[in-house]
């Protein structure tokens, strides 16, 4: 079984992930047309608040602030989510990253408003 393999001594210090599922969705908002989703599978989590998947884009959108008159970059962050089912944390992260083109006052990328993840999970 796959969680044996963080048990062994060698091993005691990474944390081993199980991707059980990863989407491309065909967006025109986007530079390259696609969004990638990776969920995985959260069940041993440290964070009991947090349902049993989490799913992560590989887009980052870095939000802008202006200073003084100059508009800077700020964080590059995308939707991490979670839900009881693959399709639940699915769902949940595309409305999350949504959300965050909202929150950026965006409604579609360009290479400029954006960052690629591709690891998708940063908590």
């Amino acid at each position: 079984m796959w969680k044996n393999i963080s048990n062994k001594e060698c091993f005691k210090q990474y944390d081993v992930e199980k991707v059980v599922a990863e989407f491309m969705i065909s967006m025109p908002i986007l530079p390259n047309g696609k969004l990638k989703i990776r969920i995985i599978d959260f069940e041993e989590q440290f964070d009991k608040s947090l349902k049993r998947y989490l799913g992560s884009t590989n887009i980052l959108i870095i939000k802008k602030y202006v200073s003084n008159g100059e508009i800077l970059d700020g964080a590059a962050l995308g939707p991490v989510e979670d839900g009881e089912t693959i399709e639940e944390a699915l769902e949940n992260t595309i409305r999350g990253f949504f959300e965050r083109m909202k929150e950026c006052n965006l409604e579609s990328l360009t290479d400029e408003d954006i960052e690629y993840d591709d690891y998708c999970i940063n908590m």
